[in-house]
């Protein structure tokens, strides 16, 4: 029996010899690449192909496609220009214009949509972008017949949900318009834009739980999206937490220092809560960085009145004027200065 028992034994410490041995010579799997890298070395290899044979439309159709993905939009109305040029008339091609268009805010783009269901192109993408651009035409009627049309076709779309779901927000339709962006985000979790409609929705409403819930899982899914983080610090000051917001705010100036218009809010905060010196000195940042800021040079003037510095308050508020010289309430406070400034020259000191 011990016989047995030694032999099992030796028999499973060699295979674990054999598994470690295996383990060590194990070659490591190279890291994922990101989404953008791929997307780069597949705009580069096509580029290739088209300065190989630089006369087939269908290679600038498709690097149209791959240059509206990496929202490189200019190069892909480029591209989509020149297969249209080497092949006209085709609807693929003015469905991806459309597409190209629309991110570039050109009104053209509701044509070239209409053209590519002229030529019997009946895709669901289509529809729903038909869908989007006759809501951005305020034609909520058309609007809700391409959607029909697109879910007829495609019933469970998240771009179609989200689309329907901006519609049913312009509508003023908030309950509609939050169930069908929860659907979006259930049906395509990786696209960013539901989220921000439903912290928007939500920060409006001064539902403010809910929308530090969506916004965190926004942080989580979006990392790069450092507007979230600002979106963060509204919801927080707008919850009185301005303490809270505040630091969330520097933290987003951090990530993001070139924003200096956070400035403004850092400063408001600090002017909330009385603490003159510290509020100016957020404004006079502003001021450095942005020198014909005349909000900036009026919280300023505000700051220094705070503090009792009557003839700085008003030379702020001049300066304010200066960029902006109708602004009632700056010329309120700068009457109101010099009156307290009068005031104080007219007293009569005993002798």
């Amino acid at each position: 029996m011990r016989l047995v028992f030694c032999f099992f034994m030796l028999c499973f410490v060699h295979l674990a010899c054999v598994k470690n041995a295996r383990d060590q010579k194990t070659i490591p799997s190279p890291p994922a690449q990101p989404d953008s890298v791929k997307l780069a070395a597949s705009i580069s290899a096509l580029s290739e192909v088209i300065k190989n044979n630089p006369s087939v439309a269908d290679n600038y159709y498709k690097r149209a496609i791959l240059n509206l993905k990496a929202e490189a939009f200019e190069d892909a109305l480029t591209d989509i220009n020149r297969a249209d040029k080497l092949r006209p008339n085709k609807a693929q091609y003015y469905f991806v214009k459309s597409q190209v268009l629309k991110n570039l805010g050109d009104k053209k783009a509701l044509g070239f949509a209409l053209n590519a269901e002229a030529l019997d192109f009946e895709e669901p993408g289509l529809y729903v972008l038909l869908g989007e651009l006759f809501t951005q035409a305020g034609n909520y009627g058309k609007a809700d017949e391409y959607f029909k049309r697109a879910e007829s076709i495609y019933p469970k779309n998240g771009d179609l949900d989200y689309h329907k779901g901006v519609l049913a927000a312009k509508r003023g339709d908030t309950l509609n318009a939050t169930r069908l962006f929860y659907s979006a985000i259930s049906l395509k979790p990786q696209v960013f834009t539901p989220y921000d409609q439903l912290i928007k929705i939500y920060n409006r409403k001064r539902y403010i739980d809910s929308a530090l819930v969506i916004n965190e899982m926004a942080i989580r899914r979006f990392p790069l999206k450092k507007e979230m983080i600002f979106n963060k610090a509204q919801i927080l000051e707008n919850t009185g937490l301005l303490d809270s917001a505040r630091i969330v705010y520097e933290q987003y100036l951090q990530v993001n220092p070139s924003k200096t218009e956070v400035l403004a809010n850092i400063g408001s905060i600090y002017f909330r809560k009385k603490n003159f010196p510290a509020a100016l000195s957020n404004f006079e940042k502003l001021i450095a960085a942005s020198p014909e800021n005349a909000a900036a040079y009026h919280m300023a003037g505000k700051c220094k009145e705070g503090v009792g510095d009557l003839d700085r308050a008003r030379e702020y508020y001049e300066k304010s004027l200066k960029y902006k010289p109708d602004d009632y309430m700056v010329k309120s406070d700068l009457a109101r200065v010099n009156a307290k400034i009068q005031s104080t020259f007219n007293v009569i000191t005993p002798f």
